[in-house]
């Protein structure tokens, strides 16, 4: 688009894309989604090694942190799967159920090693396990129950369709 300005000069500006220009918006959703699909690229990482070194702590050192951090590594590779596969696939919505329960038995090890084993914990105690195990599962627990209740819900109104 262009129009003279009171010099009598052209002013050359681009036209904005326009709210209904599909490819425009075709071009953003693909960059989206990219952005979407690295970031569950890197969770998947960070999950693996996360996983890793709970399986190395469980070897080494104690049981209980070992646990929850393969727990933590398994909730950060299943939602790293539901990122890189896209959130509202069938598919991925079952993976980040999976993350969120992941994260909820994190929780749950978190709260029952602070109560049994509260050695594991270091300097900080057993009730700095119960704090974060009763706050992690009072979050995903729930989440996880939400989760599945919503794509039951789905899945039943989609099987109601003709």
């Amino acid at each position: 688009m262009s129009h003279v300005t009171y010099g009598g000069q052209v002013d050359h500006q681009l036209e904005e894309p326009s709210v209904f220009n599909t490819e425009w918006q075709a071009e953003m959703l693909a960059a989206e989604r990219k952005k979407e699909r690295r970031v569950g690229y890197g969770l998947l990482a960070v999950g693996v090694l996360f996983f890793a070194l709970g399986a190395f702590a469980y070897a080494v050192r104690d049981p209980w942190v070992g646990a929850a951090g393969m727990a933590f590594g398994f909730m950060g590779m299943a939602v790293g799967v539901s990122k890189a596969m896209g959130g509202t696939s069938p598919a991925g919505r079952i993976a980040l159920i999976i993350g969120c329960a992941a994260f909820a038995i994190t929780g749950a090890l978190a709260l029952i090693s602070g109560i049994v084993a509260p050695e594991a914990w270091g300097w900080r105690g057993g009730g700095a396990g119960i704090f974060a195990g009763l706050l992690t599962l009072g979050f995903f627990g729930p989440g996880t129950i939400i989760l599945l209740y919503r794509e039951y819900r789905l899945r039943r109104n989609q099987n109601k369709r003709p």
